[in-house]
Parts: C-alpha cells; sequence; structure tokens
C-alpha cells in the first residue's frame, strides 16, 4: 500500500510541475548609491542616494516593479534562463516602453544600443529613450546561465545619458544563488532546515527529511521528502501575477487537482485563509485539506500565498495511516515557513 501511495503522491507533482511550470534631479546619479536588491540577493543595482523604492508590486508583466517615494520613478524588472530569455525581454521591453514613449511621447527619440562587458565577463546593453517629458531607459545583462532586464521610467530630462549608463554598469550578480536558482539546489541551513532554491524561504523540518532532486524543475522552491516518500513537501514559485489575481491562480490549481485519478472518492474541507506570521505581519494563505480516500489514502493541506510579491503554491502531503501520528509535524512545518535570511 506504501508503495502505491508514493506513487501516486510523485505522479501528482509531476504532473503540477508540468502545469505551474517620479523625475531624478538632474545630478541625483552622481550622489552616493544604494542599491536596490532583486530576487532575494540574485542581483542588485546601484541607485541615487535618497532613491527608495517601495516593495515588489510584481503585476504579471514583471516578476517585480518598483515605484520610487516622492518621485514618478518606475522600476521594472525581469529575470529568466537563458534558453528562456528572448521572450522574457520582448515582453518586458517591448510592451512597456515602446507604449511609454511611441504612444505618449511625440517627440520620442533614442540613443544607439551601446554595449560592454564588465569585469568578470557579465556582458550589458542598453539603451536612452528621450522627450521633452522625460527619459527612460531599458538595459539588460548576460552571464551564461541568465538573462536579466530592467525598464526604468520616470527620470528627468536634464539627466546626462551617461549617468544613466553607471546604473547599467553597477549590476551585481551572485554567482552562489544563480547556481543554486539553475541546478535547483536547495540548501540545508542545520538541524533540519532548508533555503528554498530561489533563496526566498526557510522551512524548519526534523533532520530526517530529504531533498529530491528528480522532482526539482523550474520554479521549484522546495521538493522534500521522509519515509521513503510517506512524507513529501513541494513548494512551487508561480509566475508573477496580479496580487488580486492569487486566489483564481490557487482555486484553478485545486480544480485541476480534483480532477486528477484516484480523485473520485477524496473529501475536501471548505477552503479558508491561514495565518503565516513568520512571514511578516498579516501574511497568510489560502488552505484546503483533502483526504483522496480508497486503499492508498493520502492527506494534502494546499496553501496558496503571497511573498515580497511573488506568488507561491505549496502541497504537503502524508500517507493516511501516519496521519495520527504526523500530522501536527506537517502542519508545524507549514507554520514554520519563514524568510530565508533571517534578522540578526
Amino acid at each position: 500500500m506504501r508503495a502505491r501511495c508514493l506513487s501516486f503522491m510523485l505522479l501528482f507533482l509531476l504532473l503540477l510541475t508540468l502545469l505551474l511550470t517620479a523625475a531624478l534631479p538632474p545630478n541625483a546619479l552622481a550622489a552616493d548609491p544604494q542599491r536596490l536588491t532583486c530576487a532575494f540577493g540574485l542581483f542588485s543595482v546601484a541607485l541615487p542616494s535618497g532613491m527608495t523604492p517601495g516593495p515588489n508590486t510584481a503585476d504579471g508583466l514583471s516578476d517585480e516593479r518598483y515605484s520610487v517615494d516622492e518621485n514618478n520613478v518606475l522600476i521594472r524588472v525581469n529575470y529568466a534562463p537563458i534558453s528562456e530569455y528572448a521572450h522574457t525581454a520582448q515582453r518586458a521591453m517591448d510592451s512597456y516602453i515602446s507604449f511609454m514613449f511611441v504612444m505618449l511621447h511625440t517627440d520620442y527619440s533614442e540613443s544607439p544600443v551601446a554595449e560592454e562587458v564588465l569585469d568578470g565577463g557579465v556582458r550589458i546593453r542598453w539603451q536612452v529613450m528621450r522627450s521633452a517629458q522625460g527619459k527612460a531607459m531599458w538595459f539588460e545583462a548576460f552571464t551564461e546561465r541568465y538573462g536579466y532586464n530592467f525598464c526604468v521610467s520616470g527620470i528627468s530630462p536634464e539627466t546626462e545619458d551617461e549617468a544613466l549608463a553607471e546604473i547599467a554598469r553597477s549590476i551585481r550578480i551572485d554567482p552562489q544563488i544563480e547556481a543554486d536558482v539553475a541546478e535547483f539546489r536547495q540548501t540545508p541551513a542545520g538541524d533540519g532546515a532548508f533555503i528554498s532554491v530561489d533563496h526566498a524561504l526557510r522551512i524548519q523540518l526534523t533532520p530526517q527529511w530529504n531533498p529530491v532532486p528528480f522532482m526539482c524543475g523550474p520554479g521549484t522552491a522546495f521538493a522534500l521528502e521522509q519515509g521513503d516518500g510517506q512524507l513529501l513537501i513541494e513548494v512551487i514559485r508561480l509566475k508573477s501575477m496580479l496580487p488580486d489575481d492569487l486566489e483564481d491562480r490557487f482555486d484553478s490549481i485545486i480544480a485541476f487537482r480534483r480532477q486528477q485519478p484516484n480523485m473520485g472518492s477524496a473529501t475536501w474541507s471548505e477552503k479558508k485563509m491561514l495565518p503565516l506570521p513568520n512571514l511578516g505581519e498579516g501574511a497568510e494563505a489560502f488552505f484546503i485539506e483533502c483526504e483522496t480516500g480508497g486503499d492508498s489514502s493520502i492527506f494534502m493541506q494546499h496553501i496558496g500565498f503571497l511573498y515580497q510579491g511573488y506568488p507561491y503554491y505549496g502541497a504537503f502531503m502524508w500517507i493516511a495511516p501516519l496521519d495520527g501520528e504526523r500530522r501536527a509535524e506537517m502542519e508545524e512545518a507549514i507554520q514554520s515557513l519563514s524568510p530565508a535570511q533571517q534578522p540578526i
């Protein structure tokens, strides 16, 4: 029976993975820079002193989107593996910058596309767009594994193009995080804890848990098992979306789950909100539980939540004979989700 349960849970995870798979002052850029850190430390750029972006408000067009306090500056950020990057860049830059300038500014002009190789081998390219009302810039950076792009708009028309180029030249990419993301590595953090593939989340488990590398793919945050698959955890980072779309996306995943084989006799709880206090004040997740029923019954707790603008879906599963013994442990695992970078 346990072998059948394991096979069923692994089939579910494989199917699910496939399914989910304001204006700057003219001389501001000469001031001491601060850095805008993106994707939980994966990469960062220097920004002018006093330019403080708000929280990530990703909206489906960008992985990350920042408005700058007391300015009209808007920063959009996207990144993707090299194999997918061309589509990512076209979607972000063509859609956003062409609309902003070609449609709204009749005196539009642009600089030639410039390219440069930074120390360490990162290749960058950028272009400045101008009008009487303001400037914008897009720039890209490339490593062997990933492509990154930024769209920055709302810049004072008096700002020198070279000052804008310095933003592109300031990009820094963390090679260790990039390798972990590209190779789907979950990092042990001691005493049974793991750091997610994307370095966003930390989960606290007992030392008996192990990574499941063959279950990892694009978007995987955690894929962990215990007891030869008698207990399984998978957390997936979904594609960026408007925050209000999370519930609809969660509901669509649950609808897909209900239609899978061996779910004909499943029983489902009502959907509710589950607090996730370790992820910040007011953080909570959509939550629903099911028991598959039948000879190979499995309990599954499904969650959907936002963390720093990124949407996540999680499935926490265990075979029915272990329910009385292990349910509390699995529920504690959900509640243990916390930022990967713990306060000092």
